[in-house]
């Protein structure tokens, strides 16, 4: 298992000046500080863990990687790459429609009102067979379900290359059950983050169910380095590293983060001098 390790940057010494400043205000340890925003920090690695809408070249706005927008992203993947292995046989019968087949009287047979006969039949292999007669059909294949053993065996980096030829299931219902449920699982890789920043340093409020539903392996940390403090977050998916953007993630948070001390500091010290 491949193991991905975050650790939260507070060693610059302009944020150590700034955490120490807000921690005089507010009457705080730094290290607390610091410790509570790593839920929020595992929000920004979770938020920045494909899906993420608004990312790309032609990406308006700010990368968002906990609305719907990023989960319908997420599912519309799953089914595109589960479309290149299999196709439903509704799917070929829309493609075969207005065709027509020889038959032993010489009369033509509707290819689709034949092939509907023959798959209810369970005759999976003269069905495959009379419809590569049909010129254009000659690589079809028709199988019953594999319980996704191909899916498996056609992924390659978390996905599947577009030129892969799908083959026909018989029994399309399995398909459809078996894409419900690999849909389902999309925001998996996400919540991972969500668990670890939890273990650090508690609740992050994130209400997008479609990732704090699953229960994915991780681990989280507040550790002392000398004297400073840190959060240190672990996802244990075995394909993070190809789906998170650690440093536009990263950067993101460490932006968050100061921006959020230099305005709690102000509005602290403005507090203070219209009290005078």
């Amino acid at each position: 298992m491949n193991d991905m390790q975050v650790r939260g940057d507070v060693y610059a010494a302009d944020m150590q000046k700034s955490l120490r400043t807000l921690a005089e205000l507010t009457k705080k340890d730094v290290n607390q500080l610091v410790k509570d925003r790593a839920p929020t920090m595992a929000r920004y690695l979770a938020s920045w863990t494909m899906p993420v809408a608004n990312f790309g070249k032609n990406a308006e706005g700010i990368p968002d990687g906990e609305s719907l927008a990023a989960r319908n992203l997420g599912q519309a993947a799953v089914s595109r790459d589960i479309g290149r292995v299999y196709m439903d046989v509704r799917g070929l019968m829309a493609q075969l429609k207005g065709k027509r087949i020889s038959s032993e009287s010489g009369k033509g047979v509707s290819a689709t009102t034949l092939l509907s006969k023959l798959i209810k039949q369970g005759d999976n292999d003269r069905a495959e067979k009379i419809v590569r007669t049909v010129p254009g059909f000659a690589h079809i294949e028709i199988q019953n379900f594999d319980d996704g053993k191909r899916h498996k065996e056609k992924r390659s980096q978390g996905r599947v290359h577009k030129s892969t030829k799908p083959v026909v299931i018989a029994d399309s219902p399995k398909l459809r059950e078996y894409i419900k449920k690999k849909r389902e699982q999309v925001g998996f890789t996400k919540a991972a983050w969500i668990t670890a920043g939890r273990m650090a340093g508690g609740k992050n409020g994130l209400r997008a169910k479609w990732i704090t539903k699953h229960n994915a392996p991780a681990h989280g940390a507040f550790k002392m380095i000398g004297a400073i403090g840190e959060a240190v977050l672990s996802s244990r998916v075995p394909w993070i590293d190809k789906k998170l953007n650690e440093t536009g993630a990263m950067e993101a948070f460490d932006r968050s983060f100061r921006k959020e001390i230099d305005t709690a500091t102000r509005k602290i010290l403005e507090r203070e001098q219209r009290k005078k």
